[in-house]
């Protein structure tokens, strides 16, 4: 049963942080493109941010 219980508290941890991770992998994959969509770097600054 305590097995049970440490898996539980575990897993939701492990599931939260991979969410986030995807979250910000998504969020810098986005800025990335966006940037590279606009080849002058001060005007990509401007929007990307």
């Amino acid at each position: 049963m305590r097995l049970v219980d440490d898996v539980n508290l575990v897993l939701p941890l492990h599931w939260r942080e991979e969410r986030l991770l995807a979250k910000i992998t998504r969020i810098i994959d986005q800025s990335v493109r966006c940037c590279i969509e606009f080849h002058n770097i001060d005007r990509a600054r401007a929007v990307c941010n």
